[in-house]
């Protein structure tokens, strides 16, 4: 059965305007690109081609299914209470909350009594200009909270500063504040805050301190071209950060995607007296990937003698260097220095532990949490003991936890109602090899009392970049994808998850065997994934729907033009389908440490060997494919997308199942409202189950 009925067929196959291609030398290979015209979103052509194959996906996807569906979908939505961000501060939580029917999150304050809420900020929900909450950050003692709205999804945040007693504005709004990476001074005076020099300009940015009541304009204190001695490439993105626990500041630069920091230090008075005394704490050659203070001393959580990371404690007076956390098995994978003691996340595999560190003995002590998952979001409290996070798993919902080193055992928040869908599902944990004998983790969820041997339709969804974990918080809303994915569980249907090479649960050489040139070994150990689900009865591979997200388009990108009997359908979420030409997107520099440059022979190797788009033959025998694309896009330029859906269809163009759907309201589906995201989801299973009867 196709995916087009024949009545759509001729609007469906409705064809581009020509254009010669562009050919492009590099190192000898000659790249032709049919589709480079494309890039300029803004032409009347190509806005006409979204337009109209936006309408085609709708009209072949939508009915009487589909619509129960997304009806399904919404009352599932609707049984959870959507907690993207807590922060805790003085006595008061903040809390972003979307309850029942609420479009968007908004942002409440609640005391550490867990009394009423009270709302702060009421994001606009409205279509075509509805507002998002990208992050907060209240004040030391929560007097103050400063956070970032943006509009259509665009993550192009204007940061404000409120006043929790009486809600008043303090200050003139900040735009693109994108990255603020809010640090409040401890006497909460002021805060420092990053700030870009454009929408969509990714470099030369910088620290700038806001000082509360002034109306003089805010001075630079870090950053691109600012500081003497400390020299930042343009991608650099800086942050600096103060802590009520030292008299120090830490400066933490990212060098693009790079997962190294470079961190400097300076005292904090001499820093606000405008005479810093910048001194490097670590280069990009030293594997720090996260950085506290804690007195007299900086924590570095570095992979300088392990990839599994261990915790360094440097003396800011005299730069001696001790090991406070030594390296083991489970991989380090990040720190909260508290009031009481340093909490240590430990991730094994694909799975979170938890500890508290006491700083001057370091002996640890082991957390007890309510199931077995993931942990990610600490937020400590200056004011109180222990560490605020989120854990979850596939089966479980996510809750909001406060753990204290001297209680053993982490506490429920009670932010949300508990939820009886867990009873109902099973998680399996299996290790699968690889083309080259590697072991790779691949979970499988499916409902209590499904068994092996039995046919099923199933997703498997795969990412594998950046040392990024797949896990229940890969994407922005996991309580929402919990609840939401049952209404795929409940019709027979199976998930699974890859957890290939380039992805960082087994630790830093687990990200660097996926990375660049080595990124093929990403893509065999997710085939490998694929053929184990079938051979252990699961599905078929007709039957297999492959799933990929942002850059995990490269993952199902490749396997869809290499191995195109894999999978019996593709769906490709805003996905990065042309990396030949990422370093032609606004931060597409920044990508450049992950995947390489096309300004270097090797690092041209790596983009033209993972890039699907250039790879896509005339007449293969393809799968269908779904691909998606916010048009507000500010991470990954739409035209990715675009060429790539046209080059397909291109290809296919005798037997059209290539499908696209376009959101003029959507970016990169972190600020996209619940109804958008329902709306979405019922389009994709609706794909993925007509693929999987063929």
């Amino acid at each position: 059965m196709k995916l087009l009925a024949p009545a759509l067929l001729a609007l469906a196959t409705a064809a581009l305007p020509v254009h010669a291609p562009v050919v492009e030398d590099y190192f000898g290979a000659r790249v032709a690109d049919r589709f480079r015209w494309m890039e300029n979103v803004a032409d009347p052509a190509v806005q006409r081609w979204v337009r109209e194959r936006d309408r085609d996906a709708v009209a072949q996807l939508r009915g009487p299914r589909n619509e129960a569906l997304r009806h399904r979908i919404q009352a599932l939505d609707d049984e959870g209470t959507w907690v993207p961000a807590v922060a805790y501060a003085g006595s008061r939580f903040f809390v972003l909350q979307a309850g029942r029917r609420r479009d968007v999150p908004q942002l409440f304050v609640r005391d550490d009594r867990l009394g009423p809420q009270r709302l702060l900020v009421r994001a606009r929900a409205d279509r075509g200009a509805h507002e998002s909450i990208d992050y907060i950050a209240p004040s030391p003692s929560g007097r103050y909270v400063a956070y970032g709205v943006s509009r259509g999804g665009n993550e192009n945040s204007t940061l404000h500063v409120m006043r929790v007693a009486d809600r008043a504005l303090l200050g003139a709004a900040v735009p693109n504040a994108r990255f603020a990476f809010v640090s409040w001074l401890p006497d909460e005076s002021g805060y420092f805050y990053n700030r870009l020099l454009g929408p969509r300009t990714l470099v030369r940015s910088r620290v700038y301190l806001h000082r509360l009541g002034s109306r003089a304009p805010d001075a630079p204190v870090f950053g691109y071209g600012v500081a003497r001695g400390v020299p930042l490439a343009e991608i650099d993105l800086p942050r600096v950060y103060a802590s009520r626990f030292s008299p120090y500041v830490l400066a933490v630069v990212m060098h693009g995607v790079q997962r190294n920091l470079i961190v400097y230090s300076s005292p904090r008075a001499a820093l606000l007296a405008g005479r810093p005394r910048w001194r490097r704490v670590a280069s990009g050659g030293d594997g720090v990937i996260a950085a506290d203070l804690f007195g007299e001393g900086a924590l570095l959580l570095t992979g300088r003698r392990s990839s599994h990371f261990e915790v360094d404690r440097l003396d800011l007076r005299t730069a001696a260097r001790t090991t406070l956390v030594p390296a083991s098995a489970p991989v380090l994978a990040g720190i909260a220095a508290g009031p009481d003691a340093l909490y240590v996340r430990d991730q094994r595999g694909v799975r979170s532990g938890l500890r508290a560190v006491d700083y001057a003995s370091g002996r640890a002590r082991t957390i007890a949490l309510p199931f077995a998952g993931i942990i990610q979001g600490f937020n400590v409290n200056p004011a109180r003991p222990g560490v605020v996070f989120q854990t979850a798993s596939w089966i479980h919902v996510p809750l909001w936890l406060r753990a204290v080193a001297r209680a053993g055992a982490a506490r429920d928040l009670h932010l949300k109602p508990a939820s009886a869908l867990s009873n109902r599902l099973v998680e399996e944990v299996v290790n699968v090899r690889s083309a080259d004998g590697t072991p790779v983790a691949l979970e499988i969820v499916h409902l209590r009392g499904q068994r092996p041997g039995v046919a099923r339709p199933a997703i498997l969804e795969a990412y594998g970049n950046y040392g990024i974990n797949l896990d229940p918080f890969f994407y922005p809303d996991p309580e929402r994808r919990f609840y939401t994915r049952y209404a795929w569980l409940e019709r027979g249907g199976i998930f699974a998850f890859a957890h290939p090479r380039g992805g960082g649960e087994f630790g830093e050489d687990w990200h660097r065997a996926g990375m660049r040139l080595n990124k093929p070994r990403t893509i065999a150990d997710v085939v490998a994934c694929a053929d184990a689900l079938v051979a252990r009865g699961y599905t078929t591979h007709a039957r297999l729907i492959g799933w990929g997200n942002s850059a995990g388009g490269i993952t199902v990108g490749n396997i869809l033009v290499s191995s195109p009997r894999t999978f019996g359908a593709v769906i490709d979420e805003v996905g990065l389908s042309n990396p030949v030409r990422l370093e032609a997107m606004a931060n597409g520099p920044a990508n450049a440490p992950e995947f390489g440059t096309v300004r270097t022979r090797d690092g041209f190797r790596s983009l033209y060997a993972m890039d699907p788009y250039v790879h896509v033959v005339d007449g293969a025998p393809y799968p269908p494919v779904l691909l998606t694309v916010g048009m507000n896009d500010g991470r990954l330029a739409p035209w990715q997308v675009l060429k790539f859906a046209a080059r397909l269809r291109e290809a296919e163009a005798a037997s059209p199942t290539v499908l696209l759907r376009a959101d003029y309201d959507a970016g990169h589906g972190m600020g996209s409202t619940r109804s958008q995201q329902d709306r979405m989801l019922a389009d994709e299973y609706t794909f993925a189950a007509r693929a999987a009867a063929r």
